[in-house]
């Protein structure tokens, strides 16, 4: 076969155009110029080093922008890239389409001529989920409708998939967007890497501020309630209402009779791993979920909401890990608007945990969902969804 590769991707543009294609090469998508041969540099036109391909410009007198053929770009931090585009005034746009194994986007030149980007996925994405990169991480997501920016937090065990009902609901009035925190589905987590609330938090507030989406709406539900929580304390300049659902935020109770021990978390974890130890990932799961939520809880999910957990099973080895560092004090200092919400059948320490979040915050609003328990986003979505509008409108 002659041919074995690539040298060069050629499009065209009009004289004089050489300092936008500069600007707009090098400043936004960030390839290096390289220089043209002398005989060929009077023509006009750039050279710009894309990995190991160059992208060239040539001056064509009679110029159209191509409108369909382009050249597809691999990018790293696609959504940064985006940012920088939309805030250059560079118009962008997405393909519905799916493409295994890439995150894409469409864009144009300066002059006009169509520029895909895309970028590498580490493990597929269910069509219609997004990912941006926070230090490193894919951080998968899903967004919905248009207004202001409402960001929900998922618990354990979960992922964006949890708030369906939500997303639907809340979607006719804001933008709702469902991040999956790092180490849950889609990722195949084995346990491997970094987890800890406080991972979760700073992840949750770089999301926040890589999407240029802030101030928000926050609402996180039990463990996404404390990296809510967190998120709000450390940054309330990005954060105009908060909702904490059965927010595991232990700490509170911590000097009350009755309190969980500090190290709950961690025996939780280590019983439930000891489980997958001996290959009973069912086993696993249902003590765990049985000791949050009551005997007997698991059996009453639904299927699907029982494979969501297995879908996330290895999280639970991550738990250890986990150090409570939100302190009644810290909790007392939230300024925003706060919502607390629970299940009437709510396990007793999160119902603890509600009446610790009043005594440190009293004009905080309180909210019983019927006929629900710890899953009250689930057991009974539209009282929930209807609470979440009433409160976020405001």
């Amino acid at each position: 076969m002659a041919v074995y590769g690539i040298d060069h991707i050629q499009l065209a543009m009009p004289a004089g155009g050489e300092a936008l294609a500069r600007r707009f090469c090098v400043e936004l998508l960030g390839l290096e110029e390289i220089p043209k041969p002398p005989a060929l540099a009077a023509r006009g036109g750039a050279w710009f080093r894309c990995g190991a391909m160059q992208l060239h410009l040539g001056v064509e007198a009679d110029f159209r922008a191509a409108k369909k053929a382009h050249p597809g770009l691999l990018v790293r931090d696609l959504a940064g890239l985006l940012s920088r585009l939309r805030e250059a005034g560079f118009e962008v746009k997405f393909d519905q389409a799916p493409l295994a194994g890439f995150e894409r986007a469409f864009t144009a030149d300066p002059f006009g001529n169509r520029i895909e980007l895309l970028e590498a996925t580490p493990w597929p994405l269910p069509e219609g989920v997004k990912s941006v990169e926070i230090d490193g991480y894919p951080l998968a997501y899903v967004e919905a409708g248009s207004g202001p920016p409402v960001v929900l937090v998922h618990g354990s065990l979960n992922d964006f998939r949890t708030w369906r009902p939500q997303m639907s609901a809340l979607s006719m009035h804001f933008r709702v967007i469902a991040p999956s925190l790092r180490h849950y589905y889609p990722e195949p987590w084995k346990g491997e890497g970094e987890f800890s609330l406080q991972r979760h938090a700073k992840d949750v507030t770089a999301f926040i501020e890589k999407l240029g989406v802030g101030p928000v709406r926050l609402v996180g539900w039990s463990r996404g309630g404390y990296v809510a929580a967190d998120v709000a304390i450390a940054r309330p300049d990005l954060v105009t209402k908060l909702v904490l659902m059965d927010p595991g935020l232990n700490a509170l109770i911590a000097t009350m009779p009755g309190a969980p021990k500090a190290d709950v978390r961690a025996e939780r974890a280590a019983a439930a791993r000891a489980y997958f130890d001996r290959a009973d990932m069912e086993g696993g799961l249902r003590f765990f979920f049985n000791d949050i939520s009551g005997a007997g809880a698991w059996d009453r999910l639904p299927e699907e909401q029982r494979q969501l957990r297995r879908d996330n099973a290895w999280t639970i080895v991550g738990k250890p890990g986990d150090t409570e560092s939100i302190t009644r004090e810290q909790f007392s200092t939230l300024s925003m608007p706060v919502l607390l919400m629970q299940g009437e059948e709510s396990p007793p320490a999160f119902k603890r945990i509600h009446a610790a979040a009043l005594e440190c915050i009293p004009a905080a609003r309180r909210v019983d969902i019927p006929r629900a328990g710890h899953q009250m986003h689930q057991a009974n979505p539209d009282a929930t969804s209807r609470e979440l509008i009433a409160f976020l409108s405001d």
